[in-house]
């Protein structure tokens, strides 16, 4: 499945990086969809990317449990102000390229599609 970068895109609220969630800390796909917006849930896919990429990225994970999911974690470099930035923009948007490529090949789950 293809995988667009704009999926690494911090949004407005993500002031402290894009949220992610460790599989260790998980009994399905799903559990990594606990802290979004029920509205807007059908509109997530799950994909599972080591951290190493992470890592040869430049980019870092650091744990940040929340009440409804203890395996949340951010990538901080992954920012709304950093991705906002014109001297970081470009390189931030590099990294995210190279997680959508990867994450095209690791969907773990997909919504269920609507009837018609």
């Amino acid at each position: 499945m293809p995988v667009f970068d704009i999926a690494f895109r911090p949004t407005d609220s993500d002031e402290d990086g894009i949220s992610l969630v460790r599989v260790s800390l998980t009994s399905s796909p799903t559990d990594a969809l606990v802290d979004v917006d029920p509205e807007k849930i059908g509109n997530y896919h799950v994909a599972k990317l080591p951290v190493s990429l992470f890592h040869e990225l430049g980019l870092t994970v650091m744990s940040s449990e929340t009440e409804k999911s203890p395996g949340h974690a951010h990538s901080p470099e992954l920012n709304a102000a950093a991705y906002n930035s014109k001297s970081t923009k470009r390189i931030l948007k590099d990294k995210m390229i190279e997680l959508a490529k990867v994450a095209g090949q690791n969907i773990v789950y997909s919504p269920p599609e609507e009837s018609s």
